[in-house]
């Protein structure tokens, strides 16, 4: 009777259960299977930030199925528009060349809105509905934004930072703020060219004081201490991630050139 009722109270008392998160993490829902199509590198970089985020909240005690299941969800927004994202940019690697940096910006930002209206067709918790709206917080899209002020004259046009800006809000809770953490240290890693443990770690230190200094983190009731176990945790599971591998021998995957004997 209980098993049959729970759905029901799960509804009336917006609470969500671990065997509802263990349904809705399912790799065979037609969502992640149109995501893993439409959306590929968006999808890859979801499975990434899932296992970040999840490892994380284990260390400090959040509930860390739901963790992954949010994360998993957090960019579902990106399958309207997929193209216009770095990760899915095979495709059209030019997608943003005619337009100019505040229309690529709002094309950016509207992944967040397109998301939380994905989420509410798909009939999510509430719980992940706000992870989705809450993983940028109200931070800025720097690439866009430097590349307006190289743009414009600031004599003559005032490049101001509110129009590079998500809406927003910033995450009410430590859940959405490991999140948010998890997407953009995911997403940084990606441009380094040697993932050494050095390098890694200074990706995590500059991507926590960005948010820091930027109050991203003002609302979600994160101690220091929470956030040092959070980022010694990114470094061991991205360094996993980035793990080296023995030279297979008789291949030149890199195509080094070979010294020429000496005559």
């Amino acid at each position: 009777l209980a098993f049959l009722l729970l759905p029901v109270f799960e509804t009336i008392f917006g609470f969500v259960t671990q065997t509802k998160l263990l349904e809705l993490s399912n790799s065979d829902l037609p969502i992640f299977r149109q995501m893993a199509m439409a959306a590929p590198g968006s999808y890859h970089h979801s499975l990434i930030v899932a296992a970040l985020a999840e490892k994380a909240a284990e260390e400090i005690r959040l509930d860390s199925m739901l963790v992954k299941t949010a994360a998993l969800y957090h960019d579902i927004g990106k399958m309207k528009r997929p193209e216009y994202f770095i990760e899915n940019m095979t495709r059209n690697p030019d997608a943003h060349k005619d337009l100019t940096p505040s229309m690529s910006t709002l094309v950016i930002v509207n992944h967040v809105k397109d998301g939380v209206e994905m989420a509410r067709k798909l009939k999510l918790p509430r719980q992940i509905r706000e992870i989705v709206e809450q993983h940028h917080g109200s931070s800025l899209v720097r690439y866009f934004y430097q590349k307006a002020k190289e743009r414009y004259d600031p004599e003559m046009q005032k490049v101001g930072e509110e129009s590079y800006r998500y809406p927003g809000p910033s995450p009410q809770s430590k859940e959405a703020a490991l999140i948010m953490l998890a997407d953009s240290i995911e997403a940084a890693s990606r441009s380094l060219k040697t993932p050494s443990r050095e390098n890694l770690k200074r990706v995590i230190t500059e991507i926590f004081e960005s948010y820091l200094q930027d109050g991203q983190l003002d609302n979600c009731d994160f101690s220091l201490r929470e956030l040092r176990a959070v980022a010694v945790s990114f470094h061991a599971t991205l360094y996993t991630i980035f793990h080296p591998r023995l030279e297979y021998p008789g291949f030149d995957f890199e195509k080094k050139e070979r010294k020429k004997p000496a005559t």
